[in-house]
């Protein structure tokens, strides 16, 4: 096949997720990881042979000096000593690529260190207690022949491989095999010799046959025919390279078309439209208990508040019960925190049914009466502004029209009525916000309000009482910006007023 097309298939399948990149020793010589022969060559040395069957040298190795003797020298020798991004480079272009699964055969710590580098969290998976602990979608970095940290996982010996070939015990093995029924794996710095492996992958072809297994790749650098073909009869592909400088290449390659190739596909999935889960009534039965359970911190309230609300489908029979979990957390003893979660939250609820819509503003103009609901840039901590969310969702109701400012307006007059129909008094600072929102809303230039104010004198007499009721600098301030569409002229404004009227010889 052509090797361009290999490329090409290799970077769909880390696209669409479906390659798993598997790590050989190769891929650890630029950190100064010494390969297979180069660790037997190092036990040779102590047991004065000259053998190279890897397998038997080790096994020898274990029998003479004890497995404690043999896990130390291999932690030794495995040490790797430079472990930077310059050293990590492919390590991290590969994991850059965010593949969910990554399985390695080496025993250094190469792909955790590139994981931490990337601030990309892993699990490390080296026993059964790791897969059994693992949560459901979290990304796994699988030790395929172990980790240090638990010297019985280790595979090195005769009689290590010995076990491992009883696959059908053997739970990475079985985990291993789980992954090729649907994913493809792509071999990185490895020579493809381990026996395990190899067995697993003729296993896999008798039991289903090629034609219904993925496809898998292999990066090799020595020609050999006669493998490649063993290994086609496995559904494995060879990819020949002719040095490491091209392996660098191909890798900086697939990442750059991977990121490219990404970065479109979320951009599509950006404009398109995206199915909406449903709210159900018991969402909003088990929400309401959630916040009001004493378990749970706020922060968590908060997250589970907006997860089960925001960008939902809200069919007409849940409409109600929904409006009365607002309502109740709104008016109710509930930390602010809590109500400022709901209130965010708004804008993304669709109501169909208006009244909802209409009650739930008037309980958010109320909650201007806390301080935190109300917009202060001299303070650190701005909060929510309450009724900044009321003109975003009215906004979106009447697509920025004039009847926007004019529901705006109605609103907030409305309230300031209700407040003097109650008796009630209400704080400096809260009316202050009030009448900044009449004019950000445009009150004076508004012939009429309509709704309960069709006429505008109606309007017009509720904030007199305001003006009547509060300090004067409320009244300076207000009636000189025009919002009665009458307006106080400055002293300076007078002053040339009367200059104007001063005859010119004097």
């Amino acid at each position: 096949m052509n090797q361009d097309k290999i490329i090409e298939e290799i970077i769909k399948g880390i696209v669409d997720f479906k390659i798993i990149p598997f790590f050989g020793a190769g891929m650890s010589k630029g950190c100064g990881a010494l390969d297979w022969g180069e660790i037997i060559r190092e036990l040779n040395k102590e047991l004065a042979t000259e053998s190279e069957d890897y397998l038997k040298v080790a096994q020898e190795y274990e029998d003479k000096f004890g497995r404690d003797k043999l896990i130390s020298k291999l932690e030794g020798v495995c040490k790797l000593s430079v472990l930077d991004s310059s050293a990590l480079n492919n390590h991290l272009k590969i994991l850059s690529m965010n593949p969910p699964i990554v399985y390695t055969t080496n025993y250094d710590n190469a792909i955790e260190e590139a994981s931490n580098l990337l601030r990309k969290k892993y699990r490390k998976i080296v026993d059964l207690n790791d897969i059994v602990n693992s949560a459901h979608g979290e990304k796994q970095i699988i030790k395929f022949h172990g980790d240090f940290s638990n010297p019985e996982s280790i595979v090195f010996t005769q009689g290590d491989y010995d076990k491992r070939l009883e696959i059908e015990k053997y739970h990475l093995d079985v985990l291993f095999r789980s992954h090729l029924l649907g994913k493809s794996v792509l071999f990185l710095g490895y020579g493809f010799g381990d026996i395990n492996i190899d067995y697993i992958f003729q296993k896999h072809s008798e039991l289903y046959g090629n034609s219904n297994l993925p496809k898998s790749y292999i990066v090799s650098f020595s020609k050999n025919e006669k493998k490649e073909a063993e290994l086609k009869g496995k559904n494995v592909t060879t990819l020949f390279l002719e040095s490491v400088e091209e392996f660098n290449n191909l890798i900086d390659n697939i990442n750059s078309k991977v990121f490219n190739k990404s970065f479109n596909l979320e951009i599509d999935k950006f404009f398109k439209p995206l199915p909406s889960e449903v709210l159900t009534s018991y969402n909003i039965d088990n929400l309401l208990t959630y916040v009001k359970a004493g378990i749970h911190s706020n922060k968590e309230k908060v997250d589970k508040i907006r997860q089960t609300i925001e960008g939902k489908t809200i069919p007409s029979d849940v409409e109600q019960k929904l409006y009365k979990l607002f309502n109740i957390v709104f008016i109710g003893d509930f930390h602010d925190d809590l109500k400022e979660a709901f209130l965010i939250s708004f804008p993304y609820v669709e109501f169909k049914d208006f009244k909802y819509i209409l009650n739930l503003c008037f309980d958010i103009i109320a909650l201007t009466e806390n301080p935190k609901f109300i917009l202060d840039l001299s303070s650190d901590n701005w909060g929510s502004d309450a009724l900044m969310i009321i003109e975003r969702k009215v906004s979106q109701i009447f697509k920025e029209s004039i009847d926007a400012r004019k529901f705006n307006c109605g609103l907030i007059i409305g309230y300031l009525e209700a407040m003097i129909f109650e008796d009630k008094n209400i704080g400096i600072k809260q009316v202050y916000r009030l009448f900044d929102a009449l004019e950000n809303c445009g009150y004076s230039e508004l012939d009429e309000i309509g709704y309960a104010y069709s006429e505008k004198e109606k309007a017009q007499e509720v904030l007199e009482l305001y003006f009547e009721k509060y300090d004067s600098s409320l009244k300076a301030r207000f009636l000189r910006k025009g919002i009665f569409g009458r307006r106080i002229p400055t002293i300076m404004e007078i002053s040339e007023e009367l200059k104007k009227s001063i005859p010119k010889n004097m």
